[in-house]
């Protein structure tokens, strides 16, 4: 069974936002742009060379992609850039009850953690 609960239940340290600024930020957030993203390091073809090159890449990052990833701020491959900056969903999201987590998420990327899976279910799941 599920307790639903209003915003105004939720603990926390800021005052709720009102519509009128919620509709407010949420123009701003829709009218600001991003910096440009930066090129990766990667290149992102399905080719001998590309495969050779990323692997390269990598070596040069004693194969740890996170510490990959992390030396590519403002490139596609980074946590989260895909979003908006956390610090500009703060207003927006903080109330939320897992608002910790997805900022979390946004800034460090996540973590899934993976069981092993028979040959019939990965075939199902490739069929799918």
């Amino acid at each position: 069974m599920f307790t639903i609960l209003h915003i105004s239940q939720l603990s926390t340290s800021t005052p709720s936002v009102t519509q009128a600024r919620f509709i407010e930020i949420k123009q701003d957030l829709h009218s600001t742009k991003e910096n440009p993203l930066l090129q990766s390091l990667f290149i992102f073809e399905y080719s001998r060379d590309a495969e050779l090159h990323n692997t390269i890449i990598i070596e040069q990052f004693n194969f740890d992609i996170d510490k990959t990833i992390q030396a590519q701020p403002n490139s596609q491959i980074h946590y989260g850039l895909e979003f908006k900056p956390s610090l500009k969903l703060k207003e927006l999201l903080e109330h939320h009850p897992h608002w910790h987590q997805l900022k979390s998420i946004l800034d460090n990327g996540a973590i899934f953690l993976l069981s092993p899976i028979t040959l019939g279910d990965r075939t199902t799941d490739n069929a799918f």
